[in-house]
C-alpha cells in the first residue's frame, strides 16, 4: 500500500511578518533575554493590530534587528529628501520675493500683541 505524500514542511515566517494579514511591519513592544540566550519578545502588528508573542533564538531575532533598522533608515531617508525638497520649495519663494522687492524689513519684525483697553 502507497501512502500518501509527505507534504512539505511550512517555512517559519519572518518575525517581521504578520500571519494574519502579511504585513512586514510588525514590531516587538516588549523583549526579555532567557537564560539560555533565546530572546522572549511581544510583537505587534500596526496594520491588523494583531498581538503575538514567543520564544525566538537569538538569531531570529538579529534577523528581526536587520529588518528594523533597514526600515528606520528608508524612513529616515524619505523624511530628509521631503525636508530638503520643501526647504528648496521655500528658498525658491523666498529667493522670487526678494527678487520682486515684496519683502521687507518690516516682514521680519516680531509681531505686537494687541492692546487690550479695560473701562
Amino acid at each position: 500500500m502507497l501512502g500518501l505524500p509527505k507534504a512539505p514542511r511550512p517555512t517559519p515566517l519572518d518575525l517581521c511578518e504578520c500571519p494574519h494579514c502579511g504585513s512586514r511591519l510588525v514590531h516587538p513592544t516588549h523583549w526579555q533575554v532567557q537564560p539560555d540566550g533565546a530572546i522572549s519578545l511581544q510583537l505587534r502588528c500596526p496594520e491588523c493590530l494583531a498581538a503575538m508573542d514567543g520564544t525566538f533564538p537569538a538569531t531570529r531575532v538579529r534577523e528581526l534587528d536587520r529588518e528594523l533598522a533597514a526600515g528606520r533608515a528608508e524612513v529616515r531617508e524619505c523624511y530628509e529628501r521631503a525636508v530638503r525638497r520643501h526647504m528648496y520649495q521655500e528658498l525658491q519663494v523666498l529667493r522670487q520675493g526678494l527678487a520682486r522687492d515684496l519683502i521687507t524689513a518690516d516682514d521680519f519684525t516680531p509681531l505686537r500683541a494687541p492692546r487690550t483697553t479695560y473701562k
